[in-house]
């Protein structure tokens, strides 16, 4: 047989021998053919695997020889790419097929499948797909790689790239645990009777979707005993291990070296489990030891003694892991009662604390009754009943076999005591015959959530029985509400009234009677009691002192009477409002003084004090005393206190001049230097009290505005409250340099006198409410009096509470139409004009002359200067006559306004639309409307007929400056109705200069292309990401305004820290006032707000161009490479002053300059570097100029490493406080000879040129090692 060309050549290029194979017999053959297509199939199946190692072979000699550290997670990542988009292709090719009737149908092979494209699961039943989708840091943010999913679920097609997948469903959430390879996941059905029960499935099952899918109640998964071996370690890892435990001597060190093998914990957390999974007792459980602590130090009396259980180490810790840990997740999901704050997640006793205060500030703004109970519980936990603690504990999904092993335990434990002596050979439990002992036990891993649940559900049913407060904010778009606060076992319940009338104080005194009986009730139920005196009751109540209404101490006959459950009465003790009452560690009185809690501060200094001057302590403990005990301590107190500044002085001076001797510090060293930040030679301690006051407080707002929940809501609606008894435009803690006329006091604005104290301003977007200019040339009245002066106090007083009769803020209010003048009749005495208006005001005292007049006088001093005070007969003629109309909300209701077609007439019926019917003329219809225009402006109307009005008066609207940017188009060729883009951006940034450009821009797959550049500030200590995503965010704006039909946009970003801040998510208050998350706020808001389109964000790998080969960059890179081109181009154009981006929600700015890093730092790095540069001025002689010349960021990266000691040593130095021959003679000393030369009045210059060998040797070795560094 003659072989062809063709199969010798593939015979040569297979190195097989035709010569051998000639020789072979058939059976021989066939035998290694077989053999060989065995091989082949084998290195077919075993293809990714061998490229997979083959690939991590050579990658990882690449990543040696690159000396990368992370080649590995670089390498997952490459492996896990590849396959994604093998996935991708292949199902994308099976999924397409040609249209044809309906004959058969395809059904999908398994239940459970997963997309890599929409980061989705599926779930098949019965004909439907229902989407899961993935548990994501922000509404709208796609996570790169899911594997948790949510439980609810929608109805949805699924992607096309889908494959079938495990999931686990566990807690709260589903948890993708495996997607498969790519395979055949549909089947055909071709049976006529087949395909049509399919079908009625199918259809039966998605018309009662919305049924189904109805979230009126919330099913919880159940909570099973099982513990697993990550659950086991990772709770031992935390665990102190001086936590004492373990009766039976098994210490929590020992569990911690267990725990850290892997093998080891993995039995111990399957022993552990074992009782809850099956409702047994582990019979060493069922000791426990009672640690008797003293409640109060040197109080031993029997009955004051308190009780802490000492239990085995695994039990307790098995209940934090299945109680305080999972029960609690579950729980917040359900949802708790949002008035206990206790025990739960990002909530902290500050909270419930700032809401008490903040409340009765409202109350002080609007002049309102509010009274407030505040109850103590006795012995909170000792009085639970485990019986009830498993039914709460399992209506939010525990298991029940896990509340058996639990309620057993606790039931047959045996309880030993234990003191000074040792622990008792007895024990006490429970005794046949004798009562069954209740409580949970103090100490135990579970007791402080089954306390939060329990007091959850008593105060949802106390919510059930009673309304809530309900306290507005002047507009009613937002209001404090709530009926109780409570944190664990201290519970102030609440009521009030708005308007006050005749015998209030008794009415408020009766309802809150009420609700604190009901609560009292429902605590009894449970087991809880309430101890009556320790209770206390606070009232604000209003009387009139002829100006204006002040808080009326006198509590009269106002009382309030509680029972029992037996039906024994309790009187309560009622406070002044001037006397304070402590609760979650701060006293806080209805008048807002703060005598008793600076005394108590001061006590509390004190003490420390005197523990440091008269103990033998080292400058390094002293400083750890100083900032780890004593200020840590203070600053919980000064976050709420409204301490003036001699009270912080008084506070200041004790604490330096108890612990400045003690850290090598001269206590008459200038505070300029003692709190000056390290750059500029100072120390940097933070011990001025008012400073600290300011950032603790200055803090926890900032933090509190961007977490933007309950404490948030409150404080917003105090804000707006001030915001109008204040009458100005201006919002007050943006511009605080003036003063308002207002008698009381607050923290609101303690707050703003530290604001105007260090030239700080609080920008606060989208929740304050402030007075809108209505009218060009337009001001507000009482801003404008308080900065033209010529009013005495009280005459600013009797001038606010007129205006707050008018109902008034703004001069267009009070002018009449035409804006010329303000008539008479509104003003002149026993006038009883007052403008209707929208908003509620605060409550006021009926005005008399005097009030008038005194509003008359400021007038004159302020819009009105050319007005005679003995003109007793004119109106008042403005300065500047107001022009055209904003078309903005008005608050004050007018007669009649003009639109542009027509008017509009106000009556007792309502708003009437006029009806054209001849020039100038217009028909008034019985039919109302509901609100004029905004683009209307009131006008002055007559009456020359039945229903009919004449006006002449013609439209006069205007704009409203806005200040734009200016931006800069480089390319407009993206079409209008756009609905997939890349949003590319890039910023330059030269952060020498301070100057900065963004370009951006939005193409799709043709490479249409619409593109910007602008300039932006660059501020020196902002992080590298911030200008990126500034652009970023203005990018987002942009293309979402000007193309509404987009559906997908595809974030890019070369700054890889930036892309991840916004795609991280916060998991609490205290994440959202870290750098620059200003704009990674406003990013999100933009990805909520836009929530029905698909955003995402991404890295791009920057300045491609001089990393890889023309032929491997990426049509994104580049883009990226040209916005960085076209950014360089605007870096020189001067760029509009930052402003504050919407969704970023607080910002703080100081002197000029807004703080996007730590605040608590700024304020004082900025407080202190003011006061030392004027020290050092005039200490060195030299001019700011020469002092600004100086590279103190270089200074500060130098000494903020070094030790205490060398940074006295070196700020020493650099103000001049060497204790020379001229200053120590200056301070009382012989002589002022060098002692090294001998020369007379040493001055610090002196030690740079004294003779002395030992100097010169000195200085001579200091040059030497100077010039090695560098």
């Amino acid at each position: 047989m003659e072989i062809p060309e063709s199969t010798k050549a593939m015979a040569r290029e297979l190195d097989i021998d035709l010569d051998e194979v000639a020789q072979m017999s058939n059976k021989h053959i066939r035998m290694t053919a077989r053999e060989a297509v065995s091989n082949l199939r084998e290195v077919q199946y075993n293809a990714w695997e061998e490229r997979e190692e083959w690939v991590h072979e050579n990658y990882r000699d690449i990543a040696r020889a690159r000396q990368e550290p992370d080649w590995e997670a670089n390498m997952k990542k490459m492996l896990k790419e590849t396959q994604e988009r093998a996935v991708n292709r292949k199902l994308t090719g099976m999924t397409k097929g040609a249209h044809r009737s309906l004959d058969w149908i395809e059904v999908p092979i398994g239940t459970w499948f997963y997309s890599h494209t929409k980061k989705e699961i599926y779930k098949y039943d019965r004909g439907v797909f229902e989407c899961y989708a993935a548990i994501s840091p922000s509404p709208g943010l796609i996570p790169d790689a899911p594997w948790r999913f949510y439980t609810h679920h929608h109805l949805k097609v699924p992607h096309d790239d889908i494959v079938r997948a495990q999931v686990g469903e566990k807690e709260e959430m589903i948890i993708l645990t495996a997607v498969e390879q790519p395979s055949v996941i549909w089947g055909t059905v071709n049976d006529t009777s087949e395909i049509e029960k399919l079908l009625l499935e199918r259809n039966s099952r998605h018309l009662r979707q919305a049924e189904m899918e109805e979230e009126a109640e919330i099913k919880l998964p159940p909570i099973t005993g099982e513990i697993s071996t990550e659950d086991f370690q990772k709770a031992f890892a935390v665990v102190s291990e001086h936590t004492s435990s373990s009766p039976s001597g098994l210490h929590y060190s020992l569990w911690k070296c267990l725990a850290k093998d892997d093998a080891i914990a993995e039995w111990l957390a399957i022993m552990m489990s074992l009782p809850f999974l099956h409702g047994f007792i582990n019979e060493r459980w069922q000791r426990v030891i009672d640690v008797m602590l003293e409640k109060k130090q040197g109080n031993r009396k029997i009955h004051m003694l308190r009780i802490i259980a000492l239990l085995e180490a695994d039990f307790n810790t098995a209940l934090k892991i299945l109680f305080s840990q999972r029960l609690i997740q579950s729980a917040e999901k359900a949802g708790l009662c949002e008035e206990q704050w206790g025990s739960r997640k990002n909530r902290m006793a500050l909270d419930p604390a700032m809401r008490n205060m903040i409340t009765f500030e409202y109350g002080g703004y609007m002049r309102i009754v509010i009274a407030m109970f505040a109850a103590d519980l006795t012995a909170c936990f000792d009085r639970m009943f485990p019986s009830l603690s498993n039914i709460a504990a399992g209506e939010f999904g525990m298991d029940a076999k896990v509340l058996l092993a639990r309620g057993k335990t606790i039931k047959n434990m045996r309880r030993q005591v234990r003191t000074g002596h040792g622990v008792s050979r007895e024990s006490y439990g429970n005794e046949q015959g004798e009562p069954e002992i209740a409580g949970e036990l103090q100490g135990k891993g579970d007791v402080a959530i089954l306390y939060c649940l329990q007091s959850s559900i008593t105060m949802h049913a106390h919510a059930a029985l009673f309304p809530e407060m309900v306290l507005p904010s002047p507009a009613n778009e937002r209001a404090i509400k709530k009926r109780n606060d409570g944190y664990v076992d201290d519970v102030n319940t609440w009521a009030g009234e708005m308007e006050l009338d005749l015998g209030v104080e008794e009415s408020v005194m009766y309802d809150l009677q009420q609700r604190a009986q009901g609560l009292t009730n429902l605590n009894e139920v449970s087991g809880g009691s309430t101890a009556f005196h320790k209770c206390a009751c606070q009232i604000l109540q209003w009387k009139s002192n002829g100006v204006t209404l002040e808080i009326n101490e006198e509590i009269g006959d106002l009382s309030m009477v509680l029972v029992d459950a037996k039906g024994a009465p309790s009187r309560i003790t009622m406070l002044r409002p001037s006397e304070p009452n402590k609760g979650l560690g701060y006293h806080m009185a209805v008048d807002g003084n703060q005598r008793t809690e600076f005394a108590t501060r001061s006590a509390k200094v004190e003490h420390t004090c005197v523990a440091a001057e008269n103990s033998r302590v080292n400058y390094i403990e002293a400083k750890q005393l100083l900032e780890q005990r004593l200020l840590a301590q203070t600053k919980y107190g000064l976050t709420l206190s409204q301490f003036d500044k001699n009270q912080c002085k008084k506070l200041s001076v004790r604490i330096d001049r108890a612990f400045l001797p003690k850290m090598h510090i001269n206590r008459n060293m200038p505070r300029a230097v003692v709190y000056g930040p390290k750059r500029w030679g100072g120390l940097g301690l933070n011990t001025d009290m008012y400073c600290l006051q300011a950032q603790c407080a200055i803090t926890y707002l900032v933090r509190v505005l961007r977490w933007d929940e309950i404490v948030a809501n409150d404080i917003i609606t105090a804000l707006n409250a001030i915001q109008m008894l204040s009458g100005f435009e201006t919002p007050l803690l943006e511009d605080p340099t003036v003063d308002i006329a207002y008698k009381g006091t607050g923290w609101i604005l303690n707050l703003r006198a530290m604001l105007r104290k260090y030239d700080m301003s609080l920008s606060i977007l989208e929740h304050v409410r402030v007075p809108q200019r209505q009218r060009l040339y337009d001001r507000a009245i009482l801003e404008e009096m308080a900065k033209a002066g010529g009013l005495t106090p009280k005459e600013q007083l009797l001038a606010a509470e007129f205006r707050l009769w008018l109902r008034v803020t703004m001069v267009s209010e009070l002018a009449n139409e035409i804006g010329t003048e303000i008539e008479r009749y509104k003003i002149e005495n026993d006038s009883e004009w007052r403008a209707e208006s929208t908003l509620r005001w605060p409550n006021h005292i009926e005005p008399t002359n005097a009030h008038r007049a005194a509003f008359r006088k400021g007038l004159r001093e302020s819009i009105c200067t050319t007005m005679s005070p003995y003109a007793t007969r004119q109106d008042y003629k403005l300065d500047t006559p107001l022009g055209r109309w904003y078309p903005v909300r008005r608050d004050t209701l007018y007669t009649a306004y003009r639109d542009k077609d027509t008017v509009y007439y106000r009556d007792e019926t309502g708003l009437h639309k006029g009806i054209p019917s001849g020039p100038y003329k217009y028909k008034i219809p019985l039919d109302t409307v509901e609100a004029p225009p905004l683009k209307s402006h009131p006008i002055p109307v007559n009456f020359i007929g039945p229903d009919v009005l004449w006006t002449k008066r013609p439209r006069r609207m205007a704009r409203r400056p806005r200040l734009r940017q200016h931006k800069i188009v480089v390319s407009d060729t993206l079409p209008a109705d756009a609905t997939e883009i890349d949003l590319v951006s890039d910023t330059a940034v030269h952060v020498a200069k301070e100057k900065g450009a963004v370009c951006w821009r939005a193409v799709n797959e043709e490479e249409q292309m619409y593109s910007q550049r602008f300039p932006v500030e660059v501020e020196k200590d902002s992080y590298s990401y911030r200008q990126e995503l500034i652009g970023l965010y203005h990018a987002l704006r942009t293309v979402i305004k000007k193309f509404p039909k987009l559906e997908q946009i595809r974030c890019h970003c070369d700054n890889k820290a930036g892309i991840d801040k916004v795609k991280q998510p916060t998991y609490g208050p205290g994440e959202v006032s870290g750098p620059d998350m200003d704009v990674i706020l406003a990013i999100r808001e933009i990805v909520k707000k836009e929530e029905e389109r698909m955003i995402s964000f991404h890295h791009v790998m920057g300045h491609a161009d001089e990393k890889k080969e023309e032929e491997e960059i990426t049509r994104i890179e580049h883009h990226n490479i040209g916005c960085d081109d076209g950014a360089e181009l605007s870096v020189d154009d001067t760029p509009r002053p930052f402003h504050p981006l919407k969704g970023s929600k607080c910002m703080l700015r100081i002197r000029g300059r807004w703080i996007t890093t730590r605040v608590d730092k700024a304020i004082q790095d900025r407080k202190g570097e003011y006061d030392i540069k004027k020290y050092l001025i005039t200490r060195l002689a030299i001019t700011e100029e020469a002092l600004e010349d100086i590279d103190t960021v270089a200074i500060e990266a130098a000494r903020s490493v070094h030790t205490w000691g060398r940074t006295v040593r070196t700020s020493k130095m650099m103000v001049r406080w060497m204790p020379i021959g001229a200053h120590c003679h200056h301070h009382g000393a012989h002589n002022s000879y060098c002692p090294g030369c001998g020369v007379p009045g040493e001055t610090f210059e002196h030690l740079f040129t004294c003779p002395n060998a030992d100097l010169m040797k000195l200085r001579q070795s200091a040059r030497l090692k100077v010039r090695r560094m560098l």
